[in-house]
């Protein structure tokens, strides 16, 4: 899941990030780890949004990952990934924003707003049922 922020309706950053974190995503080794493989794949989409076309946006980005009966998890900005497991709703994600007094939080951290991107990575089985 990708958002751009502060700009709805330009959905042209977004399909940028998208593009580029799942190409880059499915382009890795099999023998890289999953981590490994999303850390390439958000910086490649952090890259994109970038570009001289892009570059006075800045874009959240969430991926969810399943493989072999883990669940993966890459996070920069305020998306937020939930899982709902018997019966009980739980964010497993944390937004990247700063409060502010009477105004609304500021985001601290997107694709595009630094060179280099640091993304939160988590790894959690996955059980029957969950949703």
């Amino acid at each position: 899941m990708a958002e751009v922020v502060g700009n709805p309706g330009d959905d042209e950053p977004e399909k940028a990030v998208l593009t580029s974190f799942k190409k880059t995503f499915l382009d890795v080794p099999e023998c890289w780890s999953t981590e490994a493989a999303l850390e390439t794949a958000f910086e490649s989409a952090n890259k994109s949004v970038r570009s001289s076309v892009y570059n006075r946006h800045a874009v959240t980005l969430s991926s969810i990952v399943i493989l072999g009966g883990h669940l993966f998890i890459g996070h920069a900005g305020n998306n937020r990934v939930w899982l709902y497991r018997e019966g009980r709703l739980q964010q497993l994600t944390s937004d990247h924003t700063q409060p502010r007094i009477n105004q609304d939080p500021v985001l601290t951290r997107a694709c595009g707003m630094e060179s280099g991107i640091e993304m939160d990575f988590q790894c959690s089985e996955i059980q029957v049922g969950d949703v």
